[in-house]
């Protein structure tokens, strides 16, 4: 009876540890996809949100590019023009967020290496738009940006 009593506790023993591993890994697989699916929501939420934010932007920074093709034009000019003005600080802003994001490893390589060649592209082609950029950070300001010290957004 005692070697009953002791292969009972066992088995007892043995089906709780069983029942246990297997409550673990359903918990711990569900978690997996729950954060996936988690990730998933968020980076959807960002693309539209920067992708309709930069198709708000995108007409004012071909209209800048429009008014560079007459050599006068400067950043000073630019600075009078509120409403473009503005854009351009917009802009920046967008830039830095999807930055932060793609540092903060919610934005993917291949989406996050798309946006900044579109970045440069723009930075490349609109003079005042570097004028700008190098103002808006001078001295601390860069932090403003989600910069750290020596950071940059956009290849010089």
């Amino acid at each position: 009876m005692e070697v009953l009593n002791t292969t009972i506790a066992g088995l007892t023993l043995l089906a709780t540890i069983f029942l246990g591993y297997i409550g673990y890994r359903l918990t711990k697989t569900y978690s997996k996809k729950s954060d996936r699916i988690s990730n998933d929501a968020l980076f959807h939420s960002l693309f539209r949100d920067f992708n309709t934010r930069y198709g708000a932007l995108n007409a004012y920074l071909k209209t800048l590019e429009n008014l560079l093709k007459d050599d006068k034009y400067s950043k000073e000019d630019l600075k009078l023009n509120s409403e473009l003005y503005d854009k351009v600080i917009d802009y920046l802003n967008l830039c830095a967020e999807e930055y932060y994001w793609s540092e903060h490893g919610r934005v993917n390589t291949a989406v996050w290496n798309a946006w900044f060649h579109g970045m440069n592209y723009w930075y490349s082609k609109i003079k005042v738009l570097k004028e700008i950029w190098e103002e808006e950070i001078e001295g601390d300001n860069y932090k403003s940006y989600y910069l750290k010290k020596g950071d940059n957004l956009f290849t010089k």
